[in-house]
């Protein structure tokens, strides 16, 4: 009896991998753990890998093809946003990034730090003035006149989307 119901188990189980390994659309309750990556439609830049994006993020990559200046702007300090960020792009802390953001401007590295705003309202409009400007925001929040970047070929929502929490 406990073998058949082993084997019925494991048929079972094999039977719902392929469910499983089709790419799914993250629902509606999903999106406020989806980031997107936003800048201003005058920006025309490809959309970049994972690790170009981190790039820019970190501000290693700080001119875009066409040579314009990149502005970053980042969320607030304690938002999930900027938590999102920490674990997927920077690795560290807040307070670690901070930290490095001042030595790399007095070494000269980088011309300032990084802007952060408080909403994601603010954020999107920031992006719409500054023709150079890059920011991330929850996908649900981004309004008209910003492009939204592919990531990795990935757009928010599709499965194996870099900027997301959990399995999104």
């Amino acid at each position: 009896m406990r073998a058949t119901f082993r084997w019925c188990v494991a048929l079972g189980l094999l039977a719902t991998v392929p469910a499983l390994s089709r790419p799914v659309a993250c629902d509606e309750r999903d999106q406020g753990e989806i980031l997107a990556v936003i800048v201003n439609p005058a920006n025309n830049s490809p959309d970049p890998s994972f690790e170009e994006l981190q790039l820019i993020l970190r501000m290693e990559r700080q001119f875009w093809k066409d040579g314009r200046r990149v502005v970053l702007i980042l969320p607030a300090g304690g938002s999930a946003e900027k938590d999102l960020l920490l674990e997927k792009v920077y690795h560290t802390t807040d307070a670690e990034l901070r930290h490095d953001w001042a030595r790399r401007l007095f070494a000269g590295e980088i011309p300032a730090v990084p802007s952060t705003l408080r909403t994601s309202e603010a954020l999107v409009a920031a992006v719409k003035r500054a023709p150079g400007a890059i920011a991330v925001v929850p996908a649900a929040s981004v309004g008209q006149g910003v492009r939204i970047l592919a990531v990795g070929g990935k757009r928010p929502g599709e499965q194996g989307y870099p900027l997301s929490k959990g399995g999104c």
